[in-house]
């Protein structure tokens, strides 16, 4: 039997057949030579509906399964009579037995599976139904484990063992398809590699971010941005300093550098160990009054103090907490001093600034040796 396509029919009476099937026995019966077709896209159908040709007599019958795929249609004519029938989407009838036999509803889907490079209708329901749209993209996550993924994330966040926070960035993501593409733009190459990474607070973040901070020995997405805007390197100094509430690495090391000196004179607090290293840095023979310290002092201490954010908008981004000891001492800083006279005693009495120098009673000054 030999199929040809044509543009219409005109004049002649036309019996509409309410199933495939059913045309499919009225061959068996009839043995027609010639089986007419017709194919169009959904998209002209607006067109086709100005016609008077035989398609408008039959729109009704070309192909209408949900969504509008390809429309087609089947006919033969035997004794001046059109014997016609919805093709459901095929192309020909050898594929609508295949197309049968494997389960598919429609011509549509029977197309998309092969162009997918599914072998069943099972496979290529299960695959379309998870987001996938072709059997490759549905392997590669299977094969790296993201088949079920968006299951597993649910029962994670249900179970308390995802944050609300985390899981809030990707809680729209309802197949798998859209999880593997999803993880695959920031380059996650497993869902394990990508569920550690959510865990720990990077979605939405490249790869590379993750796999540097693991690294690097950082714990979580908000540790790991800490320790950058802090210019901290080293995730051993970074535990360190956020034990004190330091979130700068300069501050860090200047801490480090006044609990050197306290440690080292057995002072028992920091801004004893300030005034030390303040006179110690002073050039042999040059002297300085005792207001004048107190004035460097003050300037030493400014520079550990907490500071109003320079940008408007990252007021947003710190804590109130933090906003309430702006421009005071951190806690770690431990202090002695309440007043001049207790400055001006330290100097005088302390032996270890002894060794630096004298006190000239007279002028009232500290001598540099």
């Amino acid at each position: 039997m030999k199929y040809i396509e044509v543009d219409s029919f005109k004049n002649l009476p036309i019996i509409k057949l309410a199933s495939l099937d059913d045309f499919v026995n009225l061959i068996a019966e009839y043995s027609p030579k010639h089986l007419f077709t017709k194919v169009e896209s959904s998209d002209n159908e607006k067109a086709e509906a100005e016609k008077t040709d035989f398609f408008s007599r039959t729109k009704g019958l070309i192909n209408s399964v949900a969504g509008g795929g390809t429309k087609t249609e089947f006919y033969f004519v035997e004794d001046n009579t059109v014997y016609a029938v919805s093709g459901n989407g095929y192309k020909n009838l050898e594929d609508y037995n295949k197309g049968v036999a494997a389960k598919f509803q429609s011509g549509d889907e029977y197309y998309a599976s092969l162009d997918g490079g599914y072998a069943n209708y099972e496979e290529y329901k299960e695959s379309l139904s998870d987001g996938f749209s072709n059997k490759e993209e549905f392997e590669k996550a299977k094969n790296t484990g993201f088949i079920g993924g968006v299951a597993k994330l649910n029962a994670a966040k249900m179970a308390g063992d995802l944050k609300d926070a985390y899981y809030s960035k990707v809680k729209n993501i309802k197949k798998d398809g859209d999880l593997y593409r999803y993880a695959r733009k920031s380059g996650y190459e497993s869902f394990v590699e990508f569920k550690e990474a959510i865990f720990a607070g990077y979605v939405g973040k490249n790869v590379e971010e993750y796999r540097t901070a693991q690294q690097s020995g950082f714990g979580d997405a908000q540790a790991y941005e800490a320790a950058k805007d802090g210019n901290f390197e080293n995730p051993t100094d970074f535990q360190a300093a956020s034990s004190l509430n330091i979130d700068s690495k300069a501050i860090y090391d200047r801490y480090k550098q006044l609990e050197e000196i306290r440690h080292a004179n057995s002072y028992g607090f920091l801004d004893q160990a300030n005034i030390y290293e303040l006179l110690k840095n002073l050039d042999s023979g040059k002297l300085i009054s005792f207001g004048k310290l107190s004035e460097r002092l003050k300037e030493s201490q400014s520079s550990v103090k907490s500071k109003i954010p320079s940008n408007t908008k990252d007021w947003l981004n710190v804590k109130i907490t933090k906003l309430m000891k702006v421009n005071s001492l951190p806690e770690w800083y431990t202090t002695s001093f309440k007043t001049s006279e207790e400055l001006k005693a330290f100097v005088i009495n302390d032996e270890h600034v002894q060794k630096l120098g004298e006190y000239d009673q007279n002028s009232d000054v500290f001598i540099r040796n």
